[in-house]
């Protein structure tokens, strides 16, 4: 099913592959932020000091060029999936056409398609950035603490070991 369903991709692999890339750096960008905010308050505000508005700027650009590559790639990929349905729907017998009603064809078609729709969405977008957001503040509380870090992971497994 997953190779049915990956066919159907064709023609939004660039941006199916894109956008996880605009998550992921979406994600860097916002966990720089209370790092070049740390720096502010030890220092405090220097003339001409733009890092911040930087990061933040590149976070935002970041963010709305995921989701429009997300958007795009979805929306595609319903796109073929509805044609390709289509097609396969023309190719039934007279039988066929009897078993099926049209309205529950229909609903195949809108419904159901919308639904995997936004799963591919989701897929492309969240199941990225939770990972990507996981990784990445580990290492900027390692960057900040070492040792702060390792009882963060120790206590993390802790807790993960009592709820299994």
């Amino acid at each position: 099913m997953l190779k049915t369903l990956g066919r159907e991709t064709k023609g939004f692999r660039l941006v199916s592959v894109l956008t996880p890339i605009f998550m992921i750096a979406e994600v860097i960008m916002e966990m720089i932020i209370p790092k070049l905010m740390a720096s502010i308050i030890d220092n405090g505000v220097t003339p001409g000091n733009m890092q911040m508005i930087v990061a933040a700027l590149f976070g935002l650009l970041f963010g709305i060029l995921g989701a429009v590559a997300g958007s795009h790639a979805a929306t595609g990929f319903a796109r073929n999936l509805r044609r390709a349905m289509f097609r396969n729907i023309q190719t039934f017998s007279f039988a066929n056409i009897d078993k099926y009603s049209t309205a529950g064809l229909v609903t195949r078609m809108t419904t159901d398609v919308t639904n995997i729709q936004n799963a591919y969405q989701m897929l492309l977008r969240m199941s990225i950035r939770a990972p990507a957001s996981m990784i990445v503040a580990l290492i900027m509380s390692f960057a900040v603490s070492w040792q702060a870090s390792i009882w963060s992971l120790l206590s993390c497994w802790a807790a993960r070991s009592s709820l299994l």
